[in-house]
């Protein structure tokens, strides 16, 4: 059913109820209590105080009736804290239609059906394609006679046209096929362009029909416009103009292909600054070039207009002869019709569009003693501030597109500061100013006086605070670092009214003079960043201020000026984030409703009860939630996290495996270390882990046969099977070359390795890996025997070198601490040689490939596993470090097993389910493949941390030009031999 715009806006859009005071307060349950969830039942265990946990933090759900999830705190003040969320767009598309010659709009039934998958679409028809039971079909329905036509389609029709005669023109983008159809969708042709386009290595960008059933392509190669084809009387592709016959002033980046007024094609290129270029159909030649700026969405032309397009305020139309543009259509009439404009249909002068729909944002303030909660519908809200006697203030900034420039597109943040008052309405009461640059406050704080101090940048960009008096007049602007421009600050304050400022870039911390409104640099205990109060809050503490660390809480009292721990994490079930909010030192607000609240004796008496378990990790990050469910669910153990890089020792340049060593020398060893994306090759020279074979041995649930005999075989040094790694990701090293054995000559002498391996993206990578294959394959740390050929390894250097590949120039690992292999556009040819390790992608082999260095015996594959744990032999908990890593073998657990996916369970029943659901999914070639993949033997570095870092800190004056690969190789040598001998001494 279709309604009319406005009453539709008053109905779903609540922003407006801000400044017009008429919001109503949504009164939700109150539970007698806040709900508690126990990480584990209580017990009668006895216990002490004086056991290794010493203090412990307990989640709680802050309401047991409403939903907070999606929301974060942002605010406490006494028994009420806040929570705020919810808003943004969503998945769900909504439909409207505009007529630009009228100026009207109004909302129109979706069905489902995104705007860019009409093929056709006025008041009385409309034809559109839609998948369905995984087929594309087309389907056109009568709106006055409902009746309703379908037919299969090749795939995705994308690009579409109509000639005069009303017959139907569409492209199928997966296949390259076009199709004719009459009104009545009875297909009149077909013609299958798929070998033109690929012989060409293009792609079609878009496509428009003449009135006389001539049909025009865009070509591009995904990026750049490459030019404009037709379609002769033999169906063949033939050149009308190509890029290089443009104005030096056409972009690249194809934007749409239509019909000018005159019967001229009209060719849009670019983002922002888009250049228009009208190209005669006759002769190919240019008639007319221009630009236009500030240009979001292109819908097209007609009969009026040159050219019609979205940008700042709603839709326009352009003539070219008065050089002029027209409002059609007022972005008013649709709130946020800047921002979620998502995809468009234009016939004549009436546009189809799909919006994204919108949610409005929610602020929750919860009374934490009763459960009573209260909520507040507001959006784009920040900087919330609670004062004492409950009132809340907040600043609403308001999002719209300013512009572009030079292809990049920015936006401008009008900014409103807001007050809830008691009964639940809006009151604006002043505005900020508003710049031509995507900027927001940061923060404010409201002064004993009334006055309020907003962390905001001037005309200039430069950071400051504004101080506003409770009327909207400024009355001073504070600058804190004069000669940087690009700071900007965080405010805090305490329950005394006490403001503070953070210069986050300068880390510098200082005090807020609220008489005079200067600023007093603040001098911290040694060792103590500033920037770490970038997570304190308001609370009821005692205290002046709070800091954290990574897993550390401390409270802070300016005339003491020292700093107490009063939490961590390192017993807790939420490690310290960004996210949380600290209303007291036995109290931490997070995500989602979640509460922590220090326990009390009966809870660490319970705790202490149990077998406690150390964990040590790099990665305590993604490993906290397991833990977590760990606890839970057993109530005998309890592990306790360890996490290296929030060490002293780590702090003080100590290796991972020293302070290990270190730990175990004290008596302290953990009883579970994580190796995951860590060098413990000197503790498996050492001996230093239990065999896992031992608890196989013991197990009811898995043997050894279990699991990948290339897997275990892999992490069995010495005899020793140190470690099973829950996930795995396999790589071939050159096996996709026809070779028995293969050495480094052969690695260089290959001219499409020599070509394309040596990619920006991949040179990194594969340089240190080139290295540290070359070392284990030559250096022998168990029996001290080193047969490097220095020729051989400078030949090596040489080659490295001359393809720019140079370990030292980028970080070797992805955000997930992961390496990175990534295949460019350019390496489309050169695929055979290496390819995505998925059968999900365009580019799919029986086998997946990855370029590595060919090991000096038979070719292998590499494999790099997750989830990796080891048990060291001084471990006094191996029975329950044992149950704790088992659990990340069971099926599911981690993740869903696919065949060809990156990550892969060790676990022989997994990858054998995974592929018997795959069957009819994926062709049997790709499953058998990968299975026999799978079976085939794994390169095992071997080569010691020690040793990586003397062939990674000798070869560097050879990458920086101050000595030669001969040199460099023959350092190499004397060193590592040098080391050799050492051992054991």
């Amino acid at each position: 059913m279709k309604r009319k715009i406005c009453s539709f806006i008053s109905a779903l859009f609540v922003t407006v109820m801000m400044t017009t005071a008429c919001a109503p307060v949504e009164k939700q349950v109150r539970p007698d209590d806040p709900a508690v969830e126990p990480l584990a039942s209580e017990n009668q265990n006895t216990g002490n105080t004086d056991g290794p946990i010493k203090e412990y933090f307990e989640k709680q759900k802050i309401s047991a009736e409403v939903n907070l999830e999606g929301t974060y705190p942002v605010a406490a003040c006494g028994e009420k804290v806040y929570f705020y969320g919810g808003e943004g767009f969503t998945d769900e598309l909504v439909g409207c239609t505009a007529d630009l010659e009228s100026g009207t709009s109004e909302y129109i039934g979706q069905d489902g059906i995104p705007a860019d998958q009409y093929i056709f679409r006025d008041d009385k028809k409309y034809i559109y394609t839609k998948e369905e039971n995984g087929k594309w079909r087309i389907y056109s329905e009568n709106l006055n006679t409902g009746e309703f036509i379908a037919t299969d389609s090749s795939g995705w029709v994308r690009y579409f046209g109509t000639d005069a005669a009303g017959n139907i023109y569409t492209f199928d983008t997966d296949n390259n096929i076009l199709t004719v159809y009459n009104n009545k969708l009875k297909q009149l042709k077909t013609v299958d362009i798929n070998s033109q386009i690929m012989q060409m290595e293009r792609f079609v960008y878009d496509i428009c029909v003449s009135d006389q059933g001539k049909v025009y392509f865009s070509i591009s190669d995904k990026m750049n416009i490459n030019g404009v084809y037709f379609l002769d009387e033999n169906d063949e592709l033939k050149s009308l103009a190509e890029v290089s016959d443009f104005s030096e002033n056409v972009q690249n980046i194809p934007r749409g292909l239509f019909f000018s007024k005159e019967g001229d094609l009209v060719l849009c290129t670019g983002y922002g600054d888009v250049v228009i270029t009208v190209i005669d159909t006759v002769s190919g030649n240019i008639t007319d070039n221009y630009n236009l700026t500030g240009i979001g969405d292109i819908f097209g032309t007609n009969d009026k207009y040159d050219l019609i397009v979205a940008a700042e305020g709603g839709i326009y139309g352009y003539d070219k002869n008065s050089d002029s543009s027209e409002l059609l259509f007022s972005g008013d009439n649709i709130p946020r019709f800047e921002d979620s404009l998502r995809f468009s249909y234009l016939n004549g002068s009436r546009i189809y569009m799909s919006l994204n729909s919108y949610e409005s944002g929610t602020l929750y303030e919860v009374n934490k003693n009763t459960g009573e909660t209260v909520s507040y519908k507001c959006n784009d809200c920040s900087s919330f501030t609670v004062l004492p006697d409950g009132s809340v203030y907040y600043i609403l900034s308001e999002h719209s597109l300013q512009g572009m420039e030079e292809g990049y597109t920015y936006e401008t943040v009008a900014s409103k500061v807001m007050r809830i008052d008691n009964n639940g309405t809006f009151t604006e009461l002043f505005s900020l100013p508003q710049y031509d640059f995507e900027d927001y406050p940061y923060g404010m704080k409201i002064t004993g006086s009334g006055d309020f101090v907003i962390s905001y940048c001037d005309e200039n960009e430069k950071g400051c605070i504004l101080v506003y008096d409770r009327t909207g007049v400024l009355k001073t602007t504070v600058y804190l670092n004069e000669e940087d421009e690009w700071s900007r600050y965080l405010l805090r304050s305490n329950e005394k009214g006490d403001i503070f400022v953070t210069d986050t870039l300068m880390s510098v911390f200082y005090s807020l003079d609220q008489n005079t409104y200067g600023i007093h640099p603040v001098d911290f205990p040694a060792g103590i960043d500033a920037m770490t109060l970038g997570n304190v809050c308001d609370g009821n503490s005692g205290y002046d201020m709070f800091f954290t660390t990574e897993d550390e809480v401390f409270g802070w009292k300016t005339d003491e000026k020292t700093a107490v721990r009063l939490i961590g994490s390192e017993y807790s079930e939420r490690f310290i984030n960004q996210a949380m909010l600290i209303s007291g030192p036995e109290e931490i607000l997070f995500p989602d409703g979640i509460i922590m609240k220090k326990s009390g004796e009966s809870k660490i008496n319970e705790l202490n009860s149990r077998e406690i378990i150390t964990l040590v990790t790099t990665e305590d990050d993604y490993m906290r939630s397991y833990v977590e469910k760990f606890n839970n669910e057993n109530s005998d153990y309890f592990i306790v996290i360890k996490n290296y890089f929030n060490t002293e020792d780590c702090e003080n340049g100590i290796s991972y495996t020293d302070w290990i060593k270190n730990e175990d020398e004290s008596g302290e060893c953990p009883d579970i270390v994580m190796t995951d994306y860590s060098d413990v090759s000197d503790l498996l020279n050492d001996g230093f882990f239990t065999d896992f074979k031992e608890f196989l041995n013991d197990d009811p649930d898995y043997s050894l046969s279990d699991f990948y005999s290339s897997v275990t075989d892999a992490y069995t040094y010495k005899g020793c099977l140190y470690t099973i790694p829950a996930e795995v990701t396999r790589r071939s090293l050159f096996s996709a070359v026809p070779a028995d054995k293969w050495d480094f000559k052969d690695l260089m002498s290959v001219e499409k390795t020599r070509k394309y391996m040596f990619d920006p993206d991949m040179s990194v990578q594969l340089a240190t890996i080139l290295l540290h294959c070359y070392m284990s394959d030559h250096v022998d740390t168990a029996n001290k025997k080193c047969n490097l050929d220095t020729d051989e390894l400078a030949d090596l250097l040489d080659f490295i070198k001359e393809n720019e590949c140079s370990y030292e120039e980028h970080d070797l690992r992805n955000s997930n601490g992961e390496l990175e292999f990534v295949i460019s556009e350019r390496d489309i040819d050169s695929l055979e040689l290496y390819a995505v390790v998925s059968a999900k992608t365009e580019y799919s082999f029986s086998t997946p490939y990855v370029v590595g260095y060919p090991s000096s015996g038979e070719n292998k594959n590499e494999l790099n596993g997750k989830y990796m744990f080891a048990v060291p032999k001084s471990s006094e908990h191996k029975k329950a470090a044992w149950k704790f890593i088992k659990t990340f073998y069971k099926e599911g657990s981690l993740f869903e097993a696919e065949p060809c996916n990156a990550g892969m369970s060790s676990l022989r029943t997994v990858d054998d389910e995974c592929f018997s659901k795959a069957e009819g999914t994926y062709d049997k070639e790709i499953i058998e493949g990968y299975k026999e993949f799978l079976e085939k033997p794994v390169y095992q570095w071997d080569s010691t941390a020690e040793i990586n870092e003397i062939a990674y800190s000798e070869t560097h004056p050879f990458f920086e030009g101050d000595i030669s690969s001969e040199e460099a190789a023959e350092n190499i040598q004397t060193k590592v031999t040098g080391y050799l001998n050492s051992l054991g001494q």
